[in-house]
C-alpha cells in the first residue's frame, strides 16, 4: 500500500516541479524579451504596442513539439533515477521502519530539487512556499509510521526543512514590513546603529519583529533535543545523524541570540536575563558533551574521513558558544566560580582547537585557510575572546592558549586591556565574586 502512494506521490513530485520549472522559464524568457524591447524599440509612433508586440509569446512555442517530449521524458527519468537512488539508500537490508521509508524515498526526489533552489533562492521565497508545503505533507505521511521514541522524525526534519537554511548560514526572514529596515545581520546596519547609538532610539523593534525565527530557532531547539535524548535504530539513518549533527549544533548554537525580539548585537545580553536561557545553554553543553565522546570513537572519524577536521571544529564551535555563554552569565548572577564544569570545558576545548602557541597543533589549523581564518578570528581574536582568556588564565589562573596569528598589530596586552575597558560591567561583577574568594 505504501509503495503504490509513494509512486503516485513521485507522479505528483514530477507533476509540480515540471509546472515550477515552466513557469520559471516563463518568467526568465519574459524578462530577457521586456529588457531587449526596452533597449532596441525606438521612441515614436504606436511605441506601446511595438513594445507589447516584441514581449509577447507563446511559451509553448518556446521548443519544438519534439524537443518538449524529449525535455518531459529526460525530467521524468531524472526524478525516477533520484527514487531508485533514494529507494537503495533508505531500503537496505537492515532497515527500519519500512513503511515510513516508501515516503522519505518519494520525498527525497523533491528535497534534491530544493537543494539545488535554495542554492539559488532563499528558502523563504514564495516561489518555493508550494514545494515546501507538499515536502511537509510528504514528511506527515511519513512520520505517521516511525514510533514516538525514535528520533528518525527530527532527523529528516533537520534534513528537508532546517539544512537548506542552515547550508548558508540564514534565517527565516523577519516579519516582511520591516526586514530591510532590521536585516538578519543587522549588527552591520547603517540605519540601525544609527537609531538605536546616534538618537538613542532602544524599543525600534515591534513586539512581534523576530516571530518568524524565534518559532523557527524553538522547533530547530526541539530536533537538537530529541536527537541528542532518543535513539535512531536505523544504521544509516545513525550515520546520517553523526554526519549532520555537529554542523546543526554549531548552527543553532551561534543562531540562537536571534530568539531575542531586537536588533541582534543586544541579543545575546538580553537572552541572559531570560529565566529559561541558562538551562537551555545546560542541556545544550550536556549533549555536545555527549556526542563528543561518540566523535571521539575510532570507527566515527573513520566515518568521517577528510571532513573530520571541519565536524570536530564545527562541534567545538558549538561547545565554546555555549559554554562562553555560561561564563558570562554565571558572572552577571553572581555565581561564577572558576573550577565549574562550565569553566574547565571552555578552557579544554579552546586549548585543543588553538594547540600551543607557536606550534600550529590545534584542530583549527587542520581546516583549508580559509575556515581556519574565520574561525581562529571568532575564536580568539575579537573582543570577547580576549576577556575570556584574561578571566581564565589572569584570574582563575588556566594555561590558555590561542594568541592573536591573523591581526597582530597590537601586543597581547593592548588587546586584553580592550577587552577589559570594553566588558567593564562583567569585570566588576567578576571582582566581587573572587574577592571574596567564591573561586
Amino acid at each position: 500500500m505504501q509503495l503504490i502512494a509513494s509512486i503516485l506521490l513521485l507522479v505528483v513530485i514530477t507533476i509540480a516541479l515540471g509546472l515550477w520549472y515552466f513557469g520559471a522559464i516563463i518568467v526568465i524568457v519574459a524578462f530577457i524579451k521586456t529588457l531587449k524591447a526596452l533597449f532596441t524599440t525606438l521612441p515614436g509612433k504606436l511605441y506601446k504596442k511595438r513594445i507589447k508586440e516584441k514581449i509577447a509569446f507563446n511559451p509553448l512555442h518556446l521548443f519544438s513539439r519534439q524537443k518538449w517530449i524529449r525535455i518531459i521524458i529526460l525530467f521524468s527519468v531524472l526524478n525516477v533515477a533520484l527514487y531508485v537512488y533514494a529507494r537503495d539508500w533508505l531500503m537496505h537490508e537492515n532497515a527500519q521502519h519500512t513503511k515510513a521509508k516508501e515516503y522519505f524515498s518519494t520525498g527525497e526526489v523533491l528535497s534534491s530539487h530544493l537543494g539545488f533552489l535554495t542554492f539559488i533562492l532563499h528558502p523563504d521565497s514564495l516561489t518555493l512556499k508550494p514545494l515546501f508545503a507538499l515536502q511537509h505533507g510528504i514528511y506527515n505521511l511519513g512520520i505517521v509510521h516511525l514510533p514516538k521514541e525514535d528520533a528518525e522524525d527530527a532527523l529528516w526534519y533537520h534534513r528537508w526543512f532546517i539544512y537548506p537554511y542552515a547550508k548558508q548560514d540564514a534565517l527565516p526572514k523577519v516579519n516582511r514590513y520591516l526586514w530591510i529596515l532590521f536585516p538578519k545581520n543587522d549588527h552591520s546596519s547603517l540605519i540601525v546603529r544609527f537609531l538605536m547609538e546616534d538618537l538613542s532610539i532602544k524599543d525600534i523593534a515591534p513586539e512581534n519583529y523576530r516571530v518568524p525565527q524565534q518559532r523557527f530557532l524553538e522547533k530547530t531547539f526541539s530536533v537538537i533535543e530529541k536527537l541528542s535524548t532518543h535513539p535512531i535504530r536505523d544504521p544509516n539513518m545513525q550515520r546520517e545523524f553523526m554526519e549532520g549533527f555537529p554542523g546543526l549544533a554549531f548552527y543553532y548554537s551561534l543562531n540562537q541570540i536571534y530568539r531575542y525580539n531586537g536588533p541582534a548585537p543586544a541579543g545575546r545580553d538580553n537572552l541572559r536575563y531570560e529565566p529559561w536561557y541558562t538551562p537551555h545553554n545546560e542541556a545544550q553543553l550536556r549533549w555536545y558533551l555527549s556526542f563528543e565522546r561518540q566523535m571521539n570513537a575510532p570507527q566515527i572519524q573513520e566515518l568521517y574521513g577528510k571532513q573530520l577536521a571541519k565536524n570536530q571544529s564545527l562541534l567545538y564551535g558549538a561547545i565554546l558558544n555555549v559554554t562562553e555563554d555560561l561564563i558570562l552569565t554565571n558572572i552577571d548572577r553572581m555565581r561564577f566560580k572558576c573550577d565549574s564544569d562550565y569553566m574547565q570545558t571552555y578552557v579544554r576545548v579552546r586549548n585543543l582547537v588553538a594547540g600551543e602557541d607557536g606550534k600550529e597543533n590545534g584542530i583549527f589549523y587542520k581546516l583549508p585557510k580559509e575556515e581556519f581564518n574565520e574561525m581562529y578570528y571568532a575564536y580568539f581574536e575579537m573582543i570577547r575572546p580576549s576577556f575570556y582568556k584574561y578571566i581564565s588564565r589572569d584570574r582563575c589562573g588556566y594555561d590558555v592558549y590561542g594568541k592573536a596569528v591573523l591581526f597582530t598589530s597590537r601586543s597581547e596586552k593592548m588587546e586584553i586591556d580592550s577587552a577589559i575597558e570594553s566588558e567593564k560591567s562583567y569585570l566588576n561583577k567578576l571582582n566581587q565574586q573572587l574577592q571574596t574568594g567564591d573561586k
